[in-house]
């Protein structure tokens, strides 16, 4: 299998940052030279910034605020 399929598959899992410091060193190899992952890369930024906005406000518990504060 070429280096390019092996790593394609990595895109969404570096972007996430839940790659191995081995894993992502050689993605980030992979990426300097190959501008579809890139490209898949930057697409894929673009959403996961969103995520946090998608989970719905919540306030925490009482007893859990007074021990935070």
């Amino acid at each position: 299998m070429e280096v390019h399929q092996q790593l394609g598959d990595q895109a969404a899992v570096y972007v996430l940052g839940a790659l191995t410091p081995v894993e992502r060193q050689g993605f980030e190899s992979h990426l300097a030279t190959c501008a579809e992952c890139a490209a898949e890369v930057r697409s894929l930024a673009q959403v996961t910034g969103s995520l946090a906005l998608l989970a719905p406000a919540a306030e925490p518990a009482a007893e859990v605020r007074a021990r935070l504060l």
